[in-house]
């Protein structure tokens, strides 16, 4: 009955994170642009005097802000939906530990249990694969934020010993089969 009842625990706390980053909506602000034309000066009162060298040409390419990287972005995005994450880490902190960070081009939700417990991956694996349609909008968001669709999303799921139980990847090639 243990078993079953850190199961279900483990389940709603992917969906309380699916359901979260979902509701946020949030996106990435888009960077403001600078103006393309110089402004007019007001007209003065004395003549504008002769040029007396030839005009300097304008610069061919315009100052661009530097680009993020991607893992630049997956830590921003990180940072953007934190205090959802904390919610949910407090709604389980009896049950099991839930930690988040970034990992390459992408974020690991990891939930350690607090105590040893027999999960058998395969099982954990498939009822993973029953909420497909739970799981989409967490990639599907980290993706529209990072304009990159080589991001995923992992649920890493650890024993209370440390040993690692299943890690669930969730990115485009998950998305377009499921």
């Amino acid at each position: 009955m243990k078993k079953l009842i850190r199961i279900f625990a483990l389940l709603l706390a992917v969906l309380l994170a699916a359901s979260f980053a979902a509701c946020r909506g949030a996106s990435r602000p888009e960077p403001t642009e600078a103006p393309t034309e110089a402004p007019t000066e007001a007209p003065t009162e004395a003549p504008t005097p002769e040029p007396t060298e030839a005009p300097t040409e304008a610069p061919t390419e315009a100052p661009t802000q530097e680009a993020k990287t991607t893992e630049e972005l997956v830590e921003q995005y990180l940072d953007s939906i934190s205090a959802q994450l904390e919610a949910v880490k407090q709604a389980y902190a009896g049950t099991m530990d839930i930690d988040y960070y970034a990992e390459g081009a992408g974020y690991v939700l990891e939930y350690t249990f607090l105590e040893d417990t027999q999960v058998d991956p395969e099982t954990l694996r498939a009822s993973l694969d029953a909420q497909a349609a739970s799981l989409k909008p967490s990639y599907e968001e980290l993706a529209a934020y990072t304009n990159d669709e080589n991001v995923c999303v992992i649920m890493r799921y650890v024993n209370a010993d440390g040993t690692l139980i299943l890690d669930y990847v969730v990115d485009k090639d998950y998305c377009a089969n499921n």
